[in-house]
């Protein structure tokens, strides 16, 4: 009887003897166990005393609704299957089959029939578009395509103006983004994956003990957190009121970045399948506990990846009764577990790629799938105590009982532990392996020996790419969701970027996203504005090469005002422009506005010009009373009698230099 619920029917496995074929049937009851979604996928197998060396059995598995059992769905959804896709590829395979029957032979040669996978021979796809003299962005801009970034500047300035809608006092000083920007919002993201801070205000912290100025330069504070609080990937408006799915909010960009792994690589013949946790601690209704991860709480997303180069292919989010399953009718055939791969295979099939996979995942019945489908299988399983029979024999340390069937083998290995393997592509080989330690050599199964090798293509992306990661706290999950992806662009870029170069001449993952970082900010160079004034000793007029020119349109001089003589309150024109600043200067044999342009320590204050319509009375009567002393009193403090009288002098000569100045105005407006 079933412990979860006493109304469900008992499994039976039946057991014939090949020696004894007179003795009756024995029926053994299994008694079954529900599983959590972080417990492993067990198959019923065993041994019995009763029948020879040469023994066979049936293994009956009796499929029912106890496979809804193996994963935790929230108590707040309703049931909602994906939509049953009729493909092709299922060939004539009975969709809803009452038993699978499977018969075991121990300690038989087993001889599978295996197609092989036809290598292409280039890692890369020659209409990728990607060379050796590709360079790091360029790479990433293949996944990360313009196509996709104009949807997310699309998505966020509607996004920040609905909220403005709802609520006008919403992010007042918003500028709406463009490409430029959301790239150096980027490079800003990956530079807080290597430079770690507690909190992001203080990346822009003046503080000598937290100052790094690089922010700063890049983007203000205020305008990366206005991005950041506005980023957004689908328009709110289109989602369905009646919506349960919560990966709804990604819109196009999951399936247009995956698409773009696709393109990029030609798959190798094995291909593994394994889970990863992305840490969140806030509330969400699909947030998992798995004890055995670092991260313990988070969003739980399965990944399919390539096993040589450990190229990420594939990614599905886990959310409970809503996960997008291919096809619904997976779940109830092989659990959710088997319906897992399943859709991470769909399009792989019936090319003959080898999957590994752990105890999780792995079932017989998933493995006959699967072989039908033109893929084939390897993979661990937990023996537990609740949920397969007791063996009969006990293995000593290094000895190996195989069970086989036409399709199947199935290997009992004990080594520190007791090990299955399970497999439908490799026969039973033993090799020996060395190690430095030569007293620790000894005999493995290949099986063995071949998980090791292409199951940790998963752990590889965690251990290289999240010690600098680019995911924030953020209240909002499916940013950090994002942020994963974006970091697994980038981490699929260095693979191909390192492809191209020898072992030796590999950049590490940290000095590629620098890489990338300078990359961005060199191709979208920042434009901010300064905040205060500028250093006369770091002025660029006092430093540099500056050499006039004199301007000519059809071999005529062109005159403009002196740009020295302006801010003094003069005018004054000439041909005569700096190649450098690209303003006018006066050249004189003394005194020339160009050389002390280009030599004082600070330029003069600009003042208004005198109006050259004004009379001559009223002019010099402002002039004698700004600069004349009016009093002995005031004369202390005034000016003196050699600079009133020059005062004067000029005062005299001004109706002249007006005239002058008029008749020269003329001319150069011909």
């Amino acid at each position: 009887m079933c412990s979860l619920n006493g109304n469900h029917a008992p499994k039976y496995i039946k057991v014939v003897c090949s020696d004894c074929g007179n003795h009756a049937p024995k029926h053994i009851n299994v008694i079954s166990s529900g599983m959590s979604d972080s417990e492993d996928d067990e198959f019923s197998l065993g041994q019995f005393s009763d029948c020879d060396s040469d023994e066979e059995f049936l293994l009956h598995e009796h499929n029912d609704d106890d496979d809804e059992n193996m994963i935790n769905f929230p108590e707040d959804e309703d049931e909602e299957g994906a939509d049953v896709d009729s493909e092709d590829e299922l060939g004539d395979l009975d969709e809803h089959p009452d038993t699978n029957v499977i018969r075991y032979r121990k300690n038989v040669p087993f001889s599978p029939q295996v197609s092989d996978y036809e290598d292409p021979g280039e890692f890369l796809k020659p209409d990728f578009g990607v060379t050796m003299e590709s360079t790091a962005l360029e790479i990433l801009q293949k996944f990360l395509d313009p196509e996709i970034l104009d949807e997310i500047v699309l998505q966020t300035n509607v996004y920040v103006q609905q909220q403005r809608r709802a609520n006008r006092n919403t992010m007042k000083d918003w500028s709406p983004v463009n490409g430029e920007e959301i790239w150096q919002f980027f490079s800003l993201v990956m530079m807080m994956g290597l430079v770690i801070k507690p909190e992001i205000k203080d990346y822009w912290s003046t503080d000598s003990m937290f100052c790094t100025p690089f922010f700063g330069q890049v983007m203000s504070r205020n305008r990366f957190e206005s991005i950041l609080r506005g980023f957004h990937l689908v328009d709110n408006d289109t989602v369905p009121p009646n919506n349960k799915d919560r990966y709804i909010k990604f819109g196009s960009f999951m399936d247009k970045l995956f698409q773009n792994f696709r393109k990029a690589i030609n798959l190798g013949s094995f291909l593994t399948v394994d889970e990863t946790l992305l840490s969140f601690k806030g509330r969400l209704s699909f947030k998992q506990y798995l004890k055995d991860k670092r991260a313990r709480f988070g969003m739980k997303l399965y990944l399919l990846c390539d096993s040589a180069s450990r190229f990420v292919l594939k990614a599905l989010p886990y959310q409970g009764r809503t996960t997008k399953i291919e096809n619904s009718s997976w779940i109830q055939e092989l659990g959710f577990g088997g319906a897992t791969v399943m859709t991470l295979l769909h399009g792989y099939f019936n090319k003959f790629h080898r999957i590994t996979i752990d105890n999780w995942f792995v079932s017989p019945i998933l493995a006959l799938r699967l072989k039908q489908l033109g893929t084939y299988i390897l993979g661990t399983v937990q023996k537990r105590r609740k949920l397969m029979p007791k063996w009969t024999d006990k293995l000593a340390k290094g000895q190996v009982a195989t069970y086989s069937s036409s399709d199947i083998l199935v290997e009992r290995w004990s080594d520190r532990r007791e090990v299955i393997m399970l497999n439908t592509f490799m026969g039973h080989r033993m090799e020996e392996i060395t190690t430095t330690n030569p007293n620790n050599n000894r005999e493995k199964p290949s099986t063995v020996l071949v998980y090791n090798a292409t199951m940790g293509a998963v752990d590889n992306v965690d251990r290289v790419s999240k010690p600098f990661t680019s995911v924030r706290k953020s209240f909002k999950w499916y940013r950090k969701v994002f942020f994963y992806f974006l970091d697994i662009a980038i981490y699929n870029s260095h693979i191909i970027h390192s492809s191209f170069r020898p072992t030796k001449e590999h950049s590490s993952y940290k000095d590629f996203v620098r890489i990338i970082i300078k990359e961005i900010l060199e191709k979208y160079p920042p434009q901010r504005l300064s905040l205060g004034r500028k250093s006369n000793t770091q002025s660029e007029r006092r430093i540099g090469t500056h050499f006039p020119e004199k301007m000519l349109e059809d071999n005529v001089s062109v005159f403009r005002d002196c740009h020295l003589c302006c801010l003094e309150g003069k005018r004054r024109t000439t041909a005569f422009r700096c190649e450098t600043c690209l303003k006018f200067f006066c050249i004189k044999s003394t005194d020339s506005c160009f050389k002390r342009f280009h030599t004082l320590s600070k330029l003069p204050v600009k003042r208004k010009r005198s109006n050259a319509n004004a009379s001559s009375a009223s002019t010099s009567q402002s002039i004698m009373y700004q600069s004349v002393p009016r009093s002995e009193t005031d004369s202390e403090i005034g000016l003196g009698f050699g600079e009133a009288n020059e005062v004067r002098f000029q005062e005299a000569d001004f109706e002249s230099n007006v005239v002058v100045m008029e008749e020269e105005e003329e001319l150069f407006s011909i």
